[in-house]
């Protein structure tokens, strides 16, 4: 899975590779504050009733931050929290988004959209 880069972040204007290090080191920041602090359950909700990343799901999107940095992949346009307890990676070029998904479970999942519309989506695995 993590072999091949995907196409649209092939696409995205490259960096200098001390910036892109740079880019990828604030999301793996980012990523490792979401993980339950000391004493706090795994499942847990913000305000609003969304589940936040538990400790599985946060160590497998760090594991694969690193894994695409050290592939010299181009760092995401973002990285956020999805409401049921995921973490998505997304990369953008013009109109194509691609979104790498890694669900409460620790599973993943890699969508490509085009305008808006999705064209693919399947499961992925980091063997």
């Amino acid at each position: 899975m993590l072999g091949a880069s995907p196409e649209v972040v092939l696409t995205r204007p490259t960096q200098d590779a001390d910036e892109q290090i740079i880019a990828w080191k604030a999301h793996e920041e980012r990523l490792a504050a979401w993980t339950p602090a000391s004493g706090e359950p795994d499942v847990r909700a913000d305000e609003d009733g969304y589940v936040l990343p538990g400790h599985k799901t946060v160590a497998v999107a760090l594991q694969i931050a690193a894994r695409l940095r050290e592939a010299g992949v181009c760092a995401p346009f973002r990285t956020g929290q999805t409401a049921n307890g995921g973490v998505n990676f997304e990369w953008r070029s013009g109109n194509r988004t691609q979104r790498l998904t890694v669900n409460s479970r620790g599973e993943t999942e890699l969508a490509r959209f085009e305008d808006s519309n999705l064209i693919f989506r399947e499961p992925v695995s980091l063997a």
